[in-house]
C-alpha cells in the first residue's frame, strides 16, 4: 500500500493509536514530498538554507524589531474564528462537551496538540501573516467534530438550533441583498458588473440554498444526517464562490485583466520596472525575468544578492528617470505599480507617452 494511503486508512479503521507508535511514516512521507526541491535549491544555491532557516526564521523570531509584518499578539484570534466560520458558530455546542472529554482519547490529544502548540509559537512571534495559522485548521475541524458528536450523543440539540438560525438568517438576508442589488441601477450598491449576471444569479441561489440547508438541518432527528445537511450547506457555498466572484474582488487582488489588455505595448525590448508587490506577477505574466524593480526590497533581497548575471535591477526613481532618459524615443519603458504606489513616483517622473488603470493598478508607457 503506497504510503499516503497508510494515514487515512488508519484513521478510516479507527486504528488512531497504531499511527501514534509508527510516527516514521508522518515523518518518511515529509521526507519524500521536500526531498526533491530541496536537493534542487541546494545545488543551485548553497548558502540558502542558512539564509531560509536562519535569517527568515530564527533571526526574524527573535530579533522581532527587524521582523517584517509586526502584529500584536492578539492578530490570529479573530482570524481563527472569521476562519473556521461557519463552524466556530457553533462554539456554545461543541467547545463545552470538548472540556468535558477525556484525554485518554489519543484523537483528541493529537488534534489538541496539533492546534494549540503551533497556534501559541506563532502568536508570541512579532511577524505574522495570516497564511502561517492556515495548518491549525485542519486540528481545529476535527476537534469541532468531535464536540458536536459528543453534543448530539448527550440529547442535546438547542445551542446547535439556536446557532443555526443565526447563521441561516444572516446568510439569507446576504443572498437577498445580493439578488436586489442586481436590480438596482446605482454603480456603487452594485456587487457584480452589469455583464456579470450568470455569477450574480449563481451567488444569490447559493447563499438562499444554504440558508435554506442549515434551517433544515434543525429539522432533522438523526444527528449524523443533521450534520450531513449543514456540511452540505457549507460545500454549497464553497463550490458557488468559486465561479461567481465578482470581477471587481478579482481585479483588486491580481492584474491580469490590465496586464492582458496592454499585452500588445509590451515589445520584447520593451523596459518593465514594478515593485515587489507586483513583480512577480509582471515576471510571469510577460515570461521575463530581466523586469527591474523599484522601491523596496523586501523578501526578494535574496534573489537581488544572489543574482550577478543581470546586474542593475534594483532602480531608485532618480535610476528610473535616467533610464527614462536614456531610452527616450528608442524603445518603450513600462512602469507598472500598485495605484497608491505609482501616486508616490508620479510627480517625480515626466508624464507618460500612454497609461492605462483599473480600480487598483497603473500600467504607465513613457516613450
Amino acid at each position: 500500500m503506497p504510503v499516503l494511503t497508510v494515514v487515512p486508512f488508519l484513521l478510516w479503521e479507527g486504528r488512531f493509536k497504531d499511527l501514534i507508535r509508527v510516527p516514521w511514516i508522518p515523518m518518511i512521507t515529509a521526507l519524500l514530498t521536500a526531498l526533491p526541491w530541496s536537493l534542487m535549491i541546494h545545488f543551485r544555491e548553497g548558502d540558502f538554507w542558512n539564509y531560509f532557516f536562519w535569517t527568515e526564521h530564527v533571526a526574524r523570531f527573535l530579533h522581532p524589531v527587524d521582523g517584517q509584518h509586526p502584529e500584536p499578539f492578539w492578530y490570529f484570534f479573530p482570524i481563527l474564528v472569521g476562519g473556521a466560520l461557519p463552524w466556530t458558530i457553533q462554539g456554545p455546542a461543541a467547545l463545552p462537551m470538548l472540556l468535558k472529554l477525556e484525554m485518554k482519547n489519543p484523537l483528541v490529544r493529537f488534534a489538541l496538540c496539533w492546534f494549540l502548540f503551533p497556534f501559541l509559537f506563532l502568536s508570541v512571534c512579532s511577524g505574522k501573516l495570516i497564511p502561517y495559522i492556515l495548518p491549525c485548521f485542519p486540528p481545529l475541524a476535527i476537534l469541532f467534530a468531535i464536540g458536536l458528536a459528543a453534543y448530539f450523543q448527550a440529547g442535546k440539540k438547542r445551542a446547535f438550533s439556536v446557532s443555526a438560525w443565526v447563521l441561516a438568517v444572516t446568510v439569507g438576508l446576504a443572498g437577498a441583498f445580493l439578488l436586489f442589488s442586481g436590480i438596482l441601477t446605482n454603480e456603487e450598491t452594485r456587487v457584480y458588473g452589469p455583464d456579470e449576471s450568470l455569477k450574480w444569479i449563481m451567488a444569490s441561489l447559493g447563499f438562499l440554498l444554504f440558508a435554506l440547508l442549515v434551517l433544515w438541518s434543525t429539522r432533522i432527528k438523526d444527528y449524523r444526517k443533521k450534520l450531513a445537511f449543514y456540511c452540505t450547506a457549507v460545500l454549497t457555498v464553497f463550490f458557488t464562490v468559486s465561479f461567481a466572484l465578482p470581477d471587481k474582488a478579482m481585479d483588486s487582488r491580481t492584474p491580469g485583466r490590465l496586464l492582458e489588455r496592454n499585452l500588445s505595448k509590451v515589445t520584447t525590448d520593451a523596459v518593465l520596472v514594478s515593485n515587489d508587490n507586483l513583480i512577480c506577477a509582471v515576471c510571469w505574466f510577460f515570461k521575463r525575468d530581466d523586469v527591474k524593480l523599484i522601491g523596496e526590497v523586501g523578501e526578494l533581497r535574496y534573489g537581488l544578492d544572489h543574482d550577478d548575471t543581470k546586474p542593475g535591477k534594483l532602480l531608485s526613481v532618480d535610476g528610473l528617470k535616467q533610464i527614462i532618459h536614456e531610452n527616450e524615443g528608442k524603445r518603450p519603458v513600462i512602469l507598472i505599480l500598485i495605484k497608491e504606489h505609482y501616486k508616490i513616483y508620479k510627480d517625480q517622473l515626466p508624464p507618460p507617452f500612454f497609461m492605462d488603470a483599473d480600480t487598483d493598478f497603473v500600467f504607465a508607457v513613457f516613450f
